[in-house]
């Protein structure tokens, strides 16, 4: 005699970035053993490809999760976290006024947010006539990092080129499958520093899974506001 079937959950998410409706059920024993696994060998590689296939294993195969928005994939994921294992979660906060003092605070994970983008947020004017438009990075696009904390400028200008999805130049459009990367490298070394700043500043503004929490520094009694971001600053 087969042993009984669990019936499964589902759940119906708005992906903040994307705007993609999508549903969802719990991960399960076998995929929680499996990020697990991959989170004890340390290996970002390994970690990548576990949170991968868990999004697509509880998205029925309907989500491509190394091509979403980081943002998108980490508000998907700690959603599917709180439905699978409980809403909370501690973290160790560090306190900004003393380096090494650190506090634990509890978390609600439905709580977690993501700043949804303005029209045309994803638009650079570098000049009077040419406009560059992107895409959002993907967990593929940063899987070349070889360290996500304290990355090299020649990696995240390579992550950069494979963003860049359209040029705007007056009249013509250069769509992404008219140019390769290559010349998309070469257009953006052309750039002056004050041109790539602009692409810079829009970088380093990219949408992010956050909270802003408030801590207190049992030493010195100062209170401070610090923001997390990242599926890092939420899970170890």
């Amino acid at each position: 005699m087969a042993l009984p079937k669990f019936e499964v959950s589902t759940y119906d998410i708005k992906l903040p970035i994307s705007q993609l409706d999508i549903k969802f059920r719990p991960y399960l024993v076998k995929e929680e053993k499996n990020l697990m696994i991959a989170n004890e060998t340390g290996n970002q590689k390994d970690i990548i490809l576990a949170v991968k296939n868990l999004i697509e294993n509880c998205t029925n195969k309907t989500v491509k999760a190394g091509m979403l928005p980081m943002a998108d994939l980490e508000y998907l994921f700690v959603n599917i976290r709180a439905k699978s294992s409980g809403e909370t979660t501690k973290v160790s906060v560090r306190c900004p006024d003393e380096e090494n003092t650190f506090v634990t605070k509890e978390l609600k994970l439905t709580e977690l947010q993501v700043d949804k983008p303005t029209p045309d947020s994803n638009l650079v004017k570098i000049d009077d006539k040419i406009t560059i438009e992107f895409r959002y990075p993907s967990i593929d696009d940063l899987s070349s990092l070889k360290d996500f904390t304290a990355p090299k400028m020649e990696d995240l200008f390579n992550i950069i080129v494979k963003c860049v999805y359209r040029v705007i130049d007056g009249e013509k459009v250069y769509e992404s499958n008219d140019f390769n990367e290559k010349e998309s490298k070469e257009f953006l070394e052309s750039l002056s520093s004050s041109q790539f700043e602009k692409i810079k500043v829009f970088f380093d503004n990219v949408p992010k899974l956050h909270k802003d929490v408030e801590v207190n520094n049992p030493n010195t009694n100062v209170s401070s506001t610090v923001r997390l971001e990242g599926l890092n600053s939420f899970f170890t």
